[in-house]
């Protein structure tokens, strides 16, 4: 199916509205995002369309003292090894997610099997492990902040 097939299938999620049109890219690993003093993990959103295989999570990065963040997010690097997604958030030392929040945010997946926060104090780097039942393809959209805070938004897409 191509990028062009699916934009239809993309804006039936709720989040849909939120985030501006932009072309994503499917990559098997991804990096982007801005260097800066430090960064925060806000919030995670999830949303899915299981008549076509889609979940979606929208990561919503603030300042490292945990408020809105004009411009792009924190630098990220995002990796698919088939059925693990790796995404790792550099100079994040705030999170107002913890484990057991992510797992319940993650608790009515169809794709997602299980998740895993890591936190490196040294570098502070903060990691999210995200085991899935099959393999899958991904995409990521880095959402500019503005009156919104920015955001970093993850489709799975089921092969």
């Amino acid at each position: 199916m191509t990028i062009k097939a699916l934009i239809p299938i993309l804006m039936t999620f709720q989040l849909m509205a939120a985030i501006p049109a932009q072309k994503p890219v499917n990559m098997q690993r991804q990096i982007g995002g801005q260097a800066g003093s430090g960064f925060s993990l806000l919030k995670i959103q999830r949303s899915a369309n299981e008549k076509e295989g889609i979940e979606r999570l929208v990561f919503y990065i603030g300042t490292k003292e945990g408020y809105l963040l004009k411009g792009l997010p924190g630098y990220f690097n995002v990796q698919n090894k088939g059925q693990k997604i790796t995404i790792d958030f550099a100079q994040m030392p705030l999170s107002k997610i913890n484990e057991k929040l992510l797992k319940e945010i993650l608790k009515s997946s169809d794709l997602i099997t299980g998740s895993k926060i890591l936190k490196d104090p040294i570098d502070q780097t903060l990691t999210l492990t995200l085991n899935l039942k099959q393999k899958s393809k991904m995409k990521i959209i880095q959402v500019k902040g503005g009156k919104e805070t920015a955001r970093l938004v993850l489709d799975i897409i089921k092969k």
